[in-house]
């Protein structure tokens, strides 16, 4: 499913409003493939009598089968309207360039909170009722309410932020409880080597402070399309 949304001003009540258009379904080995996207979006414009010369702009992910200057949904509208103006998604540009001040921050302090200490520490605990039982111990011992750690998915840019909030938060239970248990796991030895450096909470405070910039700036960007996640998105 690639949800195609359209923005359409209305002339009689002078405001533009967004709406979806159709879901795209395509199905088979090359589901994913522009060819077969652009060819469902054709046969839905043609369905709709929608004229080419009355798209405006397409705002897309950036992708190569996307927005790749050749053999893409974006070159194949440029084919039937050379007018039409391609924009990327700028949501995706944002959380790249806080990929990279990420990467470069990591390479500082020689650990990546996305990827050392959020991912490993929702995996550690994630299929194991006996660790979250374990883990519910320190949390009453260090006198905190019990809250699951939650899980950062790269590609969905907000869940950063509360994974480290959640972190920090728990601080006190989560260090003590890798610091007092012992298994032989690399993962979990990892995450005892980072709990027992007393720069790791000063990481995750700069991190969050940091990240909430670029949450800030995709709420905003996201606001601004009215539908958000829906994509492509045509203007006509």
């Amino acid at each position: 499913m690639n949800p195609v949304a359209v923005r359409i001003f209305d002339i009689k009540n002078s405001k533009t409003v967004s709406d979806l258009f159709f879901m795209c379904l395509t199905e088979g080995e090359d589901a994913g493939k522009a060819s077969k996207l652009f060819e469902a979006i054709e046969e839905s414009f043609e369905a709709n009598e929608i004229q080419w010369n009355n798209c405006a702009s397409l705002s897309v992910n950036n992708t190569n089968a996307m927005v790749g200057k050749q053999n893409s949904v974006a070159s194949r509208f440029l084919q039937k309207n050379p007018n039409i103006f391609i924009r990327g998604c700028p949501c995706q540009l944002a959380n790249i360039a806080a990929s990279h001040a990420n990467d470069a921050f990591s390479n500082a302090i020689s650990t990546n909170v996305e990827v050392d200490v959020c991912v490993d520490c929702f995996y550690w605990f994630d299929k194991s009722t006996k660790r979250k039982g374990k883990l519910v111990d320190y949390y009453e011992f260090c006198d905190q309410d019990y809250q699951s750690v939650l899980k950062h998915i790269s590609v969905c840019w907000l869940s950063l932020e509360r994974c480290i909030v959640r972190i920090l938060k728990k601080y006190p239970s989560l260090k003590a409880y890798f610091l007092s248990e012992h298994f032989a796991d690399e993962r979990f030895r990892r995450l005892n080597r980072w709990f027992n450096d007393p720069f790791l909470e000063l990481a995750l405070f700069f991190s969050q402070a940091a990240i909430s910039i670029f949450t800030n700036f995709n709420l905003l960007l996201q606001g601004f399309t009215g539908c958000r996640n829906l994509r492509p998105y045509m203007h006509v």
